[in-house]
């Protein structure tokens, strides 16, 4: 499971901070046009990114920095069939000291152009779309924040070889050769930064991001306190191999392919699945459930004795949730070992790794200091509780990474279906249940599963509808019209309502019938008070919703109310109203 979360480290983009007040904090800002407003048939013109840099901030050029700080920006243009784009062309970069480090990056207004040459065969009066995307990231004196990315859609027109074109004067950019690398020196300070990678690595644990994974682990030491010495030290040795295996593997990639300390963590599919892992630990805790792993961390304080398996697998847990925090020495020594050849870089990241786990190898070690801790007694199961609690906050925080209601809503369906699939199979399965029945409970646990997972698609079926939002100015705008209206007054708190839309409203059939009919489909999205949309679900004659209107012809009194559920077929049939033509509705109204 842990392999599994750590692949994940791939899909990390890089952000360091949160975006600035608009009003605190200067921004840099990127505007996208082109060098001229129209453009002739075999023509080069240029698209200028437009960078705007206020003092005291900087953006990163193309290439990644040595130490591994910052997102290189990339700018991606997407021209007409037979135009053919070549550069961007970026200026030098210029060294300074960020707030991570050294980098190479930009400190003052920039501008980086892409040159377009138009076919000399194309249509002349003709209008051709380019489509442009500029990533980047940029920092102050303090921090760096998330990358952003700017898309412009620039349409030109070309103009006849006669016509006159005013193109503006854009600075020559020319490209930076590059020479091969200098080879990295071996340290002269290596023993007094592997010192500081020592000291890094102790403090690590007691950061808030991993301290409810020590607490446990503290309780496991006061549960095998009264063990032999073997199993002690083969118990913490373990443990600390646990650490030392994720520090490996967050060393192989920073030196391959430049990750940062804790950037895995800005992947929220990483933070899911680790929300998730730390979701069911807690309910380990809790008592809902014995992991049945010999040895897990649910095991603590239970009938089960703790496996190296369990010891294993908690060493490179606490390490990897202790990655979102940045202890003291931590930062500039990771900088610093970046900028090593590949040996050093890897001795500085088992030097943290040992740091950190040197209390259980001082454990292993001195077996006497376990004297220290507390007497084993009913105090254990009350902690196990309380750090269940802890532990439930924790995947709470891990999910502030996902920015859409929808998909916190499904991670949250998603543990509320784990959880109850735990339960059920932790409540009615043990050691004396006869197979078949064990079986049974099991799939009718994923029987519950299945229907906790369905919920998620009732609260966002999927739109095919085109809607329209709802205003008292646009309903009576289409009524004056004559157009036929389709209005579903819904909120996000009304299962009714997902249960009409997800069953009866936004179904292929119905699609078909609105734009067969003409018919303006008005959303009215009722989940925050709105006196609006109140006023007009009480002139139509209802006091709540879930409520769907169908006004033939814009006649507001030859209106159709569905209230409450209904079926796809009655709003079919009630949409037949609309195919009436407008004619033929004047002539019966007179």
């Amino acid at each position: 499971m842990i392999a599994s979360l750590l692949t994940l480290l791939f899909a990390a983009p890089p952000a360091l901070g949160d975006e600035p007040p608009a009003l605190s904090k200067p921004k840099v800002t990127v505007s996208i046009r082109a060098d001229r407003a129209a453009v002739k048939p075999g023509e080069t013109f240029k698209i200028l990114c437009d960078f705007k840099v206020p003092k005291g901030t900087h953006f990163f050029g193309d290439k990644k920095n040595d130490n591994g700080i910052g997102v290189p920006t990339a700018i991606n243009v997407k021209t007409p069939d037979g135009w053919a784009a070549a550069g961007p062309v970026f200026p030098k970069t210029t060294a300074e000291n960020g707030p991570l480090g050294p980098v190479e990056a930009f400190f003052g207004d920039t501008i980086i152009p892409v040159s377009i040459t138009v076919p000399a065969d194309a249509k002349v009066g003709s209008v051709h779309e380019t489509v442009v995307k500029c990533k980047f990231q940029y920092c102050d004196e303090s921090k760096c924040y998330p990358p952003k990315t700017e898309t412009k859609t620039i349409s030109l027109k070309l103009a006849a070889a006669s016509d006159k074109v005013n193109v503006e004067a854009v600075p020559v950019v020319a490209d930076v050769p590059e020479g091969p690398a200098p080879p990295k020196p071996w340290p002269t300070d290596l023993w007094i930064q592997l010192g500081f990678a020592f000291l890094a690595g102790l403090f690590l644990n007691v950061m808030p991001c991993v301290l409810p994974v020590i607490a446990i682990k503290v309780l496991s030491f006061v549960q095998h306190a009264g063990e032999s010495r073997k199993k002690l030290m083969a118990a913490n040795l373990t443990y600390s191999l646990g650490v030392l295996s994720v520090f490996w593997i967050l060393a192989a990639l920073a030196i391959t392919i430049g990750l940062n300390w804790g950037q895995q963590f800005q992947s929220p599919w990483f933070n899911l699945v680790m929300a998730w892992c730390v979701f069911v630990l807690a309910l380990s805790l809790l008592g809902i459930f014995e992991i049945p792993l010999p040895g897990f961390i649910g095991s603590i304080g239970g009938h089960h004795q703790e496996g190296l398996l369990g010891v294993f697998l908690s060493g490179a847990a606490s390490t990897v949730l202790a990655t979102p925090c940045t202890g003291p020495f931590l930062g500039p020594l990771l900088g610093w070992s970046i900028k090593q050849p590949p040996v050093v870089s890897l001795m500085a990241w088992t030097t943290i790794g040992l740091g950190m786990a040197s209390p259980y190898l001082l454990f292993a070690a001195v077996p006497g200091a376990v004297r220290f801790l507390p007497r084993p007694g009913a105090w254990m199961a009350t902690f196990k509780h309380v750090s269940g609690f802890v532990m439930l906050a924790t995947a709470a925080f891990l999910l502030n990474s996902f920015n859409e209601r929808e998909t916190i809503v499904r991670a949250l369906f998603l543990f509320v279906a784990t959880g109850f699939y735990f339960w059920l199979t932790g409540s009615r399965i043990n050691v004396l249940t006869p197979r078949t029945r064990a079986w049974a409970t099991r799939g009718l646990a994923l029987v519950g599963v299945l229907a906790f997972f369905g919920i998620p698609e009732l609260i966002f079926p999927k739109k095919i509808i085109p809607w329209e939002p709802f205003s008292e100015r646009r309903l009576l705008e289409l009524a004056e019209q004559k157009k036929s209206i389709l209005i579903d007054f819904t909120a996000n708190w009304c299962f009714n309502c997902k249960v009409n839309e997800k069953f009866a409203i936004e179904r292929p059939l119905v699609l078909e019938a609105v734009k067969r009919n003409d018919v303006v489909a008005l959303y009215a999205d009722y989940t925050t008070y709105a006196d609006e949309m109140t006023k007009w679900i009480r002139e139509f004659g209802s006091e709540g919703i879930p409520l769907t209107v169908v006004i033939p012809g814009g006649d507001l009194k030859a209106k159709i109310m569905l209230d409450g559920p209904f079926t796809e077929k009655t709003l079919l049939k009630a949409l037949e109203k609309t195919a009436v033509p407008n004619a033929d509705r004047e002539t019966a109204q007179r």
